[in-house]
């Protein structure tokens, strides 16, 4: 029974390249949750070799640069070129005007680069996380010799609401702190209207 949820869930999970493919639809299924807007054209971006030329414009804080630095390598063996090299793609990280909120943000990836763009760091970070999503996805396919392929697409996308849910431990030993604690923070809520179902 065991070997038949496996295979159930391996089978409704997994998507294989398959030559022929609907890479739009293919697209569409794998970003998760739907962003606000965007269009994949269909078409595969070939990028020849993993090394890239990082172009931050916008200033991405270290950490966070460790963050996308580290994912890149993980999932696509993508690495920063050395210098004076010339590297199969530009990674470009830019500041945009302002969205509709701080969390805003635009990611397109076409032929020779990948840009983030956003106002405040809140929707770069955003960018930085759905681009690590995407590879994370079979969408991000691998080839011998270092050769990597995403879809080319846009994506602009930013969140409706700036709070989407909290989570309160209800379980454990009750204390009248405690209690106290979570009646504020619920008040709180309700007065904002971030308690809304």
């Amino acid at each position: 029974m065991k070997s038949i949820i496996f295979a159930f869930l391996f089978c409704s999970t997994v998507s294989l390249p398959l030559s022929g493919r609907d890479l739009v639809d293919e697209t569409a299924y794998w970003l998760v949750p739907a962003p606000q807007e965007y269009q994949a054209s269909g078409r595969e971006i070939i990028f020849g070799q993993p090394q890239f030329q990082l172009d931050d414009q916008f200033g991405l804080p270290a950490p966070s640069r460790e963050w996308l630095l580290e994912g890149l390598a993980g999932k696509a063996g993508w690495s920063p070129a050395a210098a004076g090299a010339e590297p199969a793609a530009v990674l470009r990280l830019q500041t945009a005007a302002a969205g509709p909120n701080s969390e805003a943000y635009r990611l397109t990836i076409a032929a020779g680069r990948i840009t983030l763009s956003a106002a405040e760091l809140p929707g770069m970070l955003r960018a930085v996380g759905r681009l690590l999503c995407i590879m994370d996805t079979p969408l991000l396919q691998c080839f011998p010799g270092g050769r990597t392929a995403l879809p080319e697409l846009s994506i602009s996308d930013y969140p409706d609401a700036p709070f989407r849910g909290t989570f309160f431990q209800i379980g454990g030993e009750v204390t009248a702190a405690r209690n106290t604690k979570i009646y504020r923070e619920l008040a709180l809520m309700a007065e904002l209207g971030y308690n809304q179902a």
